[in-house]
């Protein structure tokens, strides 16, 4: 078994988990948050 597959897929998980992490806080904060965004939320305006 070579190491360096290995070193591959351990690279290509970090990134996956990296793009979902940072998507997950992005939709999180358009999506989820509470009070001061619902305007921009109902309307549109940033």
């Amino acid at each position: 078994m070579s190491t360096d597959i290995v070193i591959q897929y351990i690279i290509i998980a970090l990134l996956l988990l990296g793009a979902v992490y940072f998507l997950w806080r992005y939709i999180s904060r358009k999506f989820l948050k509470k009070g001061k965004s619902d305007c921009e939320k109902n309307c549109g305006c940033s």
